[in-house]
């Protein structure tokens, strides 16, 4: 179990890298002439964020919120809070 502990820690560690990052981007897109679109993007990007850090408290990090099989490994490296496996992000989007 201890490397699993090691693993959500380097995956808590990430998200919470990139909701700093966010929260950056949020702050510079509201002193500059961006759009409120944009500021909208960030703020569902960090509900994403929390979202994929509550799921993994709850031990169902990774799973897709659609079809409940795991995401790809590959697919949380290219985006640590993705909701969706491949499959269904593609249903979603069309």
């Amino acid at each position: 179990m201890t490397a699993h502990r090691s693993d959500d820690e380097a995956v808590r560690a990430r998200l919470e890298e990139l909701r700093t990052d966010l929260l950056k981007r949020s702050v510079r897109d509201r002193s500059s002439a961006r759009s409120s679109s944009g500021r909208r993007t960030i703020g569902a990007d960090l509900e994403d964020v929390d979202r994929a850090i509550r799921m993994l408290e709850k031990g169902t990090y990774g799973i897709c919120e659609a079809c409940g099989e795991p995401i790809s490994p590959d697919r949380l490296d290219a985006n640590p809070a993705a909701r969706f496996c491949l499959k269904d992000q593609r249903s979603l989007e069309r």
